[in-house]
């Protein structure tokens, strides 16, 4: 019996929760003021939306997913460990945007601009969690 954190059930849940927030990057294209932060918030919807199409697209159906991880297939956990290190890469990039924020806006667009760059922060951390359970590190 699994309890905590490693119950398989917790991590899909996080799983879950960390795309949806990773794909509200897609609002910071059109919210957000111009530079980087706007595009750091479409690379992690670009994470987001990497993840579902590197594991099914080539598939076709989940048997034929299942019947490639059995026999080891290599391209397909090769873009699965892309993906996890992109994520590190975006982790690292999203630190550097929170702390230089400038203030150059009016105060309510930049603090809103900080919260969802900690939000995307906090969610790209947690998938963290979710490739390390799934051994992709």
């Amino acid at each position: 019996r699994v309890a905590g954190l490693l119950d398989p059930k917790n991590v899909l849940t996080i799983a879950y929760f960390g795309f949806g927030v990773l794909l509200s990057g897609l609002l910071s294209l059109f919210c957000w003021r111009r530079g980087l932060h706007r595009f750091l918030g479409a690379a992690a919807a670009g994470i987001a939306l990497g993840l579902p199409v590197t594991i099914l697209a080539p598939a076709g159906s989940m048997l034929d997913f299942v019947t490639d991880v059995i026999h080891g297939v290599a391209w397909r956990f090769t873009g699965l460990r892309v993906l996890a290190g992109s994520t590190f890469v975006l982790i690292a990039s999203l630190t550097v945007a929170i702390w230089r924020t400038r203030r150059s806006e009016p105060e309510w667009r930049a603090r809103f601009e900080q919260i969802h760059l900690v939000l995307l922060w906090i969610a790209a951390v947690a998938l963290i969690f979710v490739f390390a359970f799934l051994n992709l590190f």
